[in-house]
């Protein structure tokens, strides 16, 4: 109406100014009588006559009565043609506006008849008024929400031949589905498998304010994919293995209850939503169904499954938090494949490789052709964590050796030295070193142990074994590295008799950064000879310990001793190990049979290989 109606006023006004005249006479030469005087439509301003012409056209659309008439012969057969558009646009106008007012009014008819009903059901069982009024209150606000379409709810879909409709899912899914590692690499490996994961075992779930998701103690048969925020996650002491109650807000992106897929599973915690969001959600029976209908992917997901079940197991204090429904300690996809069996870790290790290495992508470490040879050589594995970024995973064994009197003080190597050529390298770490391909904790405590301290076999005791996570830029490879560590804790049964490296007489003066890097430090775990107040005398002693490959530097620290040191300058500290007077090297003589036997497991008396 807006637009067309100037459109018609411009054409009648040019058909009664341009067109020719059969009686000699045109509407714009007619005029307007008031009173006495008549006033000719042409003798008339521009704006005037604008107005009469609109004034006519909206009058003709309307089926409306107007002082304006047609004249000559083309000015009725345009005035014959407006009416007959005027017709067909008021009724269609008319129909509009009724059908549109029926339908308001049965849908406000029925929304008040569900109210009234509501209320009649609420007074009849003497609801508490507050009660009532919350649900009222809820009810009225949903009942005038729009409704998220499924596809049960649009019946053209169910003419859609099977294939097609298993596309369609399949693009409305796909992304969801690849934000979990695994399922990424299944759809990778096999677009089948993922078609059919798509088409049956997702479903999308629309969440409203104050929506339930799951409860405490219910028992759990799906995994949930978190596609927008407004999901808050609640324990509480009384069915959660919590001290108080807790409240998280899930992130966007999250995958949780992943549980479900691999284990039986009962929920520890309740979901609700805070406002408006959108899940999909994974049915494990039907997930397990498709995947088995693929050999490879069946071993590949039964490995990862067995390691996953085996991290819920072992998930509890005083070495982990208890499992809940949001996460699992040490159960990330880069944490399991690092133990999974060689070839699986290296095959999805190497699709992460390749997935980094495309052309035109940003290049996030410097050396791709080391770190390749490292994933072939199983010396790490590589996946894309859920943030999109390269991690490298690395297994390392990791000694923690109390002092005996001490348990806050550590024994910390400083310096490592190769048996080829004798040169030190400062490293301020606990003793320890990396795992190999397919070496479980048994075998990798009793190669790096003896490898690296098989001097203090028998004077240590092994306490017990947890596992340690941290993640850190790699000096070498200069990338997020995530070293997963096998920690190893160990005590002292007495005082560690071995050779003292004494500081240089003979080199020049100590610099003053020198004196800073232990000016800090204590001297309960060292000897009184020193425990001078200058700054040299601070220095831990530094002791030298003979191994099956040559031989290293250790101290007693405090756990905030060495990170203070590792946190100095690299020369500073270079210049402290380079400046100790070592002697050329150890005799090594024969291992007695005291070298090889079992570490004892502490107060208990076990045997430490019964207990790996």
């Amino acid at each position: 109406v807006m637009w067309v109606n100037p459109l018609i006023s411009c054409l009648w006004f040019a058909v009664g100014r341009l067109s020719t005249s059969d009686i000699g006479t045109r509407w714009i030469d007619t005029g307007l009588t008031v009173g006495n005087e008549t006033y000719i439509y042409r003798e008339q301003g521009g704006v005037y006559q604008y107005a009469s012409s609109l004034h006519w056209s909206i009058a003709q659309m309307t089926l409306g009565a107007i002082d304006i008439t047609a004249s000559n012969t083309w000015e009725r057969i345009f005035n014959i043609a407006m009416l007959l558009v005027g017709l067909l646009f008021s009724s269609s106008l008319v129909s509009s506006l009724s059908a549109t007012l029926i339908d308001l009014r049965m849908r406000l008819n029925a929304q008040g008849q569900i109210l009234r009903a509501l209320r009649l059901f609420l007074r009849q069982h003497d609801v508490d008024a507050n009660v009532a009024l919350r649900i009222t209150k809820q009810v009225t606000q949903r009942i005038r929400q729009k409704e998220h379409l499924k596809e049960k709810d649009v019946s053209a879909l169910g003419l859609v031949s099977a294939s097609l409709r298993a596309e369609l899912r399949y693009h409305m899914f796909k992304d969801p589905l690849n934000t979990h590692p695994l399922f990424s690499v299944v759809s990778s490996l096999n677009v089948s498998t993922a078609v059919d994961l798509c088409g049956n075992a997702l479903e999308f779930v629309f969440l409203k304010l104050g929506d339930d998701l799951f409860s405490a103690g219910a028992s759990c048969h799906h995994a949930y994919h978190v596609m927008t925020t407004g999901l808050n996650y609640v324990q509480d002491p009384d069915n959660s293995p919590v001290i108080e109650r807790t409240e998280t807000s899930i992130e966007r992106g999250s995958w949780i209850c992943e549980q479900a897929l691999w284990t039986k599973w009962d929920h520890v915690g309740s979901a609700f939503a805070n406002y408006e969001c959108q899940l999909v959600v994974m049915s494990a029976d039907v997930m397990i169904k498709a995947l088995r209908k693929h050999c490879v992917l069946e071993d590949m997901v039964q490995c990862y499954a067995m390691i996953y079940l085996e991290r819920v197991r072992t998930s509890k204090p005083p070495d982990a938090e208890w499992p809940n429904d949001l996460r699992v300690d040490f159960a990330e996809f880069g944490e399991i494949i690092v133990d999974m069996e060689p070839e699986l870790q290296v095959g999805l290790s190497m699709k992460a490789f390749a997935d980094i290495s495309k052309p035109k992508l940003l290049r996030l470490f410097s050396d791709t052709e080391s770190l390749r040879k490292q994933i072939a050589d199983c010396r790490c594995a590589l996946w894309i964590n859920r943030k999109g970024l390269p991690e490298r995973i690395v297994r390392v064994m990791v000694f923690k050796i109390k002092h005996f009197h001490d348990d806050s003080v550590l024994l910390v190597q400083v310096g490592d030295a190769a048996e080829d050529n004798g040169s030190i390298v400062p490293t301020i770490q606990l003793p320890g070193g990396r795992m190999e391909a397919g070496e479980d904790r048994e075998d990798a405590f009793e190669r790096i142990f003896h490898s690296k301290l098989e001097r203090l076999n028998s004077i240590v005791e092994v306490v017990g074994f947890h596992r340690e996570t941290s993640i850190e830029e790699s000096p070498t490879m200069k990338m997020r590295t995530r070293y997963v560590k096998s920690v190893c804790s160990m005590r002292m049964k007495t005082m560690l008799d071995e050779p003292v490296c004494e500081f240089r007489r003979d080199r020049k003066m100590v610099k003053a950064s020198d004196s800073m890097l232990f000016e800090y430090m204590g001297t309960t775990h060292r000897s009184a000879s020193m425990c001078s107040v200058e700054p040299e005398s601070r220095r831990p002693d530094v002791f030298r310990l003979v191994g099956g490959v040559g031989y290293g530097l250790f101290a007693w620290m405090t756990s905030d001793e060495m990170q203070r040191i590792r946190h100095n300058s690299r020369d500073e500290v270079a210049d402290w190990i380079l400046n100790l007077d070592i002697k050329e090297r150890l005799v090594r003589g024969s291992r007695s049979a005291g070298n090889h036997q079992t570490l004892s497991r502490g107060k208990e008396g076990a045997s430490c290989s019964s207990n790996m």
